[in-house]
């Protein structure tokens, strides 16, 4: 493990860790909010009827919130990074359908989405907590939660210039395409820092 190491953390590793976890909730977010950052475009491409997308934006809302209960049993049961990684593959695997089909899909998709992005923060939690002592941890959250919100600038800013070139479709088809991506990243660099069994207890405070 690169982190911990007597008691004493590797600033540099730590520092690694942070942006790992931040580039994983800069994708979460990609994979988020791309469907609201093109609502005007559904209807008027024919992508879906515009009470699709707005049930299914509920439905994913819905969904995060109940499936973060969810994540914090997995995350305290089983190894965190194995849980965002499969969040991961899910966003993607919904996004890119979803590029493909859309129409009366979206509800469904959505709502499963919603339970893929709330197997993110939790297990994050769970891996800085474990890597970091309470003060870099504190900022760790900050950080990471910054990658949130430029993942959610990035969708708003690239959105209508991908529509404009590619089509609406595309917009989840990159998007899903750089989940898929993360996952390589994350099985890569994650493993690298530690999870164990002393670390896997307790609760997991949902912001």
């Amino acid at each position: 493990m690169e982190v911990i190491k007597e008691g004493q953390t590797n600033k540099r590793a730590g520092r690694r860790l942070i942006l790992l976890c931040a580039f994983a909730y800069f994708i979460s977010y990609l994979t988020r909010v791309d469907l609201a950052a093109v609502l005007v475009a559904v209807e008027e491409t024919g992508f879906s009827a515009r009470n699709d997308a707005v049930l299914a934006l509920a439905l994913t809302s819905a969904a995060y919130g109940a499936g973060q209960f969810v994540s914090g049993w997995l995350g305290d049961r089983f190894d965190p990074r194995r849980v965002a990684a499969c969040g991961l593959v899910l966003t993607a695997a919904c996004n890119i359908t979803a590029g493909c089909f859309g129409g009366a899909a979206l509800p469904a998709l959505w709502a499963l989405n919603g339970l893929a992005q709330s197997l993110f923060w939790p297990p994050i939690v769970r891996i800085l907590s474990a890597n970091l002592p309470k003060p870099e941890y504190d900022k760790a959250c900050v950080w990471v939660n910054w990658g949130g919100s430029f993942g959610t600038m990035a969708v708003y800013l690239i959105s209508p210039l991908v529509i404009k070139a590619l089509g609406i479709r595309a917009v989840f088809a990159i998007a899903g395409g750089a989940a898929l991506a993360a996952v390589a990243v994350w099985a890569a660099f994650s493993r690298r820092y530690s999870v164990g069994a002393a670390e896997l207890h307790g609760a997991v405070n949902v912001p």
